[in-house]
């Protein structure tokens, strides 16, 4: 009998395991891609994600306010 109690622990581990991947496969998918990198405006040095920076005048990357100067 203790052999089968054995198998039966270790297949329950193994199960949450499985389960634990799963959730962090799961959570990793729901981030998205704003979860990405941040970049410096050139003129007021805030960080913002890379696909909301703009190119301004001399092609540094700027936020949306100073995109209009």
């Amino acid at each position: 009998m203790g052999i089968g109690r054995l198998l039966v622990i270790a297949g329950l581990v193994w199960f949450v395991v499985m389960l634990y991947r799963r959730y962090r496969h799961l959570r990793k998918q729901r981030r998205g891609p704003h979860q990405g990198k941040l970049i410096r405006c050139a003129k007021c040095g805030v960080y913002l994600p890379e696909h909301e920076a703009k190119p301004g005048a001399d092609n540094a990357p700027v936020c949306a306010h100073h995109r209009a100067d």
